[in-house]
């Protein structure tokens, strides 16, 4: 949860709220609540999605999204988040937890992808009137991601029939900075036409503490066969490219990776690609 965000939802993260039921309810409740914190302005509360929870018969994840101004120390700044609260009949709560595992259910209750994020500049495999996508957000440098991504690739980019594959920049900055150049890189790379640049760009040698320019692309050039120079990964361009990945990933709630989409709804699994029936 961002900074952000626990300012904003600081008076009813702790509390169990009753209310109507209905949205316009849901809404009123949260706006009165939250905007009891004297540091939020012009808050607006909307309520984007409803998701029945399987394993809470009767109760619902609603995503909601918050918009207004906040009063930070770096003065006053606009916000626009989105955050998951749990209703049944008159009841919210901030939060439900699985008694068998132990873990939240946020994990269950995530927007849908949009059909402008399935854009040309993000397809990097398949037909884009496949049978099904395959949606990924993910950093290189993140070891989970080594492990299964490329391997995903290698599997789906076999049937263009049956997967059309969209891929998206998450680099974790706070504990992989190299991941930054990394992935500016990786968009030159795409732009030049360098075949299964994802999977080389996986195998850069590089620490993920790493942040001396010259260094990570030396390491990255090496590993891609690419000559991507410094002015490279700063071109207009590429920059928007590196911002609209970011900017989509917040709009969908993703934080971590890898995190995987299949026709437009989240695979917890990660591997749910591997059930599906192939038609090539």
């Amino acid at each position: 949860m961002s900074l952000m965000l626990r300012l904003l939802s600081a008076t009813v993260v702790s509390s169990v709220a009753l209310f109507a039921g209905a949205d316009a309810d849901l809404q009123k409740m949260l706006e009165q609540q939250i905007g009891r914190n004297p540091n939020v302005k012009e808050l607006k509360v909307t309520v984007v999605q409803k998701t029945p929870i399987k394993q809470a018969k009767g109760w619902d994840g609603v995503i909601v999204e918050l918009a207004g101004k906040a009063n930070t120390q770096n003065g006053i700044v606009p916000f626009n988040e989105k955050n998951i609260y749990f209703v049944s009949g008159g009841v919210m709560a901030p939060d439900l937890v699985d008694l068998k595992t132990g873990r939240s259910i946020k994990n269950q209750v995530t927007p849908k992808m949009k059909t402008a994020y399935y854009d040309d500049a993000h397809r990097i495999y398949g037909n884009k009137d496949a049978k099904h996508t395959i949606t990924i957000f993910s950093d290189p440098l993140c070891p989970y991601c080594q492990k299964s991504v490329p391997a995903a690739l290698d599997y789906v980019k076999k049937y263009p029939k049956t997967f059309a594959v969209y891929y998206y920049h998450l680099p974790l900055e706070s504990i992989h900075p190299a991941a930054i150049t990394l992935v500016k890189a990786m968009n030159v790379a795409q732009a030049n036409g360098i075949k299964d640049f994802i999977q080389k760009a996986y195998k850069t040698p590089v620490e993920a503490s790493e942040q001396d320019t010259k260094k990570i692309l030396e390491a990255f050039n090496k590993a891609v066969g690419t000559k991507v120079s410094a002015k490279d990964i700063e071109s207009k361009t590429v920059l928007k490219h590196y911002n609209h990945d970011l900017e989509v990933a917040t709009s969908l709630m993703v934080r971590g990776t890898p995190t995987i989409f299949i026709d437009g709804s989240k695979d917890n699994s990660r591997n749910g690609y591997k059930d599906i029936k192939i038609v090539d």
